[in-house]
């Protein structure tokens, strides 16, 4: 049985009930920033032949989260995005003024 609590593009939540052990493959492309959690435990995933994001699960009942968020990398090319618009900006102004 599965129960989905939460749905969104960069968040999903849901319990799961199995009588057996095996492999979860959420119908999403596994990209970096994705990390899974069961029963709030960090778990390693992957990425299937065909690119969606699989990790293995023990026979039970569980609370999966599936959460998107910042890599390291997409940081640092954020923040330097952001200087250079600021950068840009301050020059434009002082332009402006002579």
């Amino acid at each position: 049985d599965i129960v989905i609590n939460k749905n969104l593009s960069n968040y999903l939540d849901f319990n799961i009930e199995t009588n057996q052990a095996g492999n979860i493959i959420i119908n999403t492309i596994y990209y970096p920033g994705w990390k899974v959690f069961v029963n709030g435990k960090d778990i390693k995933i992957s990425a299937n032949k065909i690119g969606l994001m699989e990790f293995p699960i023990e026979k039970g009942s569980h609370r999966i989260e599936a959460r998107f968020g910042e890599t390291p990398l997409r940081r640092l090319s954020n923040l330097m995005s952001l200087g250079t618009m600021v950068i840009l900006f301050v020059g434009l102004i002082r332009y402006k003024k002579l």
